[in-house]
């Protein structure tokens, strides 16, 4: 039997401003999510980023991971989230550059990720499916222009948990469970000013 595709009602969610926590047992996804961040029994980011070869480096790409975050220099930051959940789109021993999916409101979220499924590797939606992006890709096509306020980049220094991989089959989970952690703004402030970068064409 062909494993059915956890994404197939993906765009008809956008048309939902909220999500219930309840189904499909999110919450309790969440919660063994949590556990794993704080404590369980994957390194720490800083250790196992330590001798990582650009080979093994560039396998992140095209994939989802979630951690906590604390940026140089916040004072002068206008908002930023402390929980990014982003889409690697290059990795490095000090950097990673991502899409954070945070920055978008449900509907554009659904939107966006939904055209990202069109150029996944396969549709195996297990360890090996990846997101073949990247920056050149997403900014040459107007039908990914919603990832343009999502680009951010991270300093692995300031990685304050483990950096955890979500599976592709967790993705649609992982997608629209609240756990954006915003701080100096809430988060209709941050979608309403997204949405106008967008309009405005802004990267």
């Amino acid at each position: 039997m062909a494993q059915s595709n956890p994404f197939s009602d993906l765009l008809n969610l956008s048309k939902k401003s909220t999500i219930d926590m309840r189904t499909n047992g999110a919450d309790a996804w969440f919660k063994e999510r949590v556990d794993e961040l704080y404590g369980g029994s994957k390194m720490p980011f800083k250790r196992v980023s330590q001798g990582l070869s650009p080979n093994i480096a560039g396998n992140k790409v095209g994939k989802m991971y979630t951690f906590r975050y604390l940026p140089i220099g916040r004072s002068k930051l206008p908002y930023y989230d402390t929980f990014p959940l982003i889409m690697v789109l290059d990795f490095r021993k000090d950097s990673i550059l991502g899409i954070n999916l945070h920055y978008l409101p449900h509907k554009q979220r659904a939107v966006l990720f939904g055209r990202l499924l069109d150029i996944r590797t396969n549709s195996k939606f297990d360890k090996t499916t990846r997101i073949k992006m990247t920056y050149d890709i997403l900014k040459g096509y107007s039908r990914f222009r919603f990832f343009k306020p999502c680009i951010k980049r991270y300093k692995t220094n300031r990685i304050r948990t483990k950096f955890l991989f979500i599976e592709p089959k967790d993705w649609y989970t992982a997608l629209f469970l609240p756990t954006e952690s915003f701080k100096k703004a809430g988060k209709r402030r941050v979608w309403t000013e997204s949405i106008n970068k967008i309009k405005k064409g802004s990267p």
